[in-house]
């Protein structure tokens, strides 16, 4: 594939120089999503693989961040061609594929991602064209304006990322260190020397092919892995951090009740 456009938007900022961040939207609830994209993050990553979401809440959600400084990512369920193509029509600034693990198959997320000549995505008049209107300007822009994400989550994958960096087209690549471990059959332990290993194989791949290498890590975590050479994190989770803040505010409540009440 020989790319036809100048990058703008997302996709160039995977290619110049710098770390960036991203939060995890696990909600459907446009306001969250407009919280996280007013939080100074990079970009959302909107969760359609693990989490509950139709194409119309996701369109609300992409919408919300759309107002918001922050650009949207979709991590898709997963390659298919219909899949990539709903996504895409729906406007987002790039899609995450999970586990990717040759590179043929980065080069059919790539073809389905990227309209003629550099791919094979089909036109359609959805939330991208403005619902039709911008169908021009849509079709002319999005190859060079749309980030492809791809996860690399298996001892295979780890085995080709060298090759996979290396397809046009591809802007990223990340690490999910957990269901790495368990693919490797190692403690979920983002210290573990063969996590590392694996890591570095993919750093050495980015670096080869140009292209950014990240995580998907606790905060705590974030030096280690800035250290190792990472520059994608993703370090925030909607449901995670309802989860500390609700305990957190229970447990702080009792214990004032405690207080005011001793035994």
């Amino acid at each position: 594939m020989i790319e036809t456009l100048e990058m703008t938007g997302l996709r160039a900022r995977f290619h110049t120089a710098g770390p960036l961040d991203s939060q995890y939207l696990s909600s459907s609830d446009p306001a969250i999503a407009s919280i996280l994209g007013n939080s100074g993050t990079d970009y959302v990553i909107i969760d359609a693989e693990h989490s509950v979401y139709s194409l119309a809440s996701l369109r609300g959600c992409i919408d919300a961040i759309a107002q918001t400084p922050a650009r949207s990512v979709v991590r898709i369920a997963d390659d298919s061609v219909t899949l990539i193509k709903q996504i895409l029509d729906l406007g987002v600034d790039g899609i995450q594929v999970p586990d990717v693990r040759t590179a043929e198959q980065a080069g059919r997320i790539v073809r389905a991602a990227k309209y003629p000549p550099d791919g094979a995505r089909g036109i359609g008049g959805g939330r991208a064209s403005g619902y039709g209107p911008r169908m021009s300007e849509s079709v002319s822009t999005a190859n060079g304006s749309v980030a492809v994400i791809v996860m690399i989550e298996s001892a295979e994958g780890v085995r080709n990322a060298a090759a996979i960096a290396e397809v046009p087209g591809i802007d990223g690549l990340a690490v999910g260190p957990h269901d790495l471990a368990l693919d490797l059959g190692i403690p979920m332990d983002p210290r573990h020397p063969e996590l590392l290993e694996a890591f570095h194989a993919m750093l050495a791949a980015g670096r080869v092919s140009g292209k950014k290498v990240g995580v998907v890590c606790g905060i705590e975590d974030v030096p280690l892995w800035l250290a190792e050479g990472a520059e994608l994190f993703t370090v925030f989770f909607t449901t995670q951090a309802l989860n500390a803040a609700a305990k957190s505010a229970s447990e702080s409540i009792r214990a004032a009740f405690r207080a005011g009440h001793p035994e």
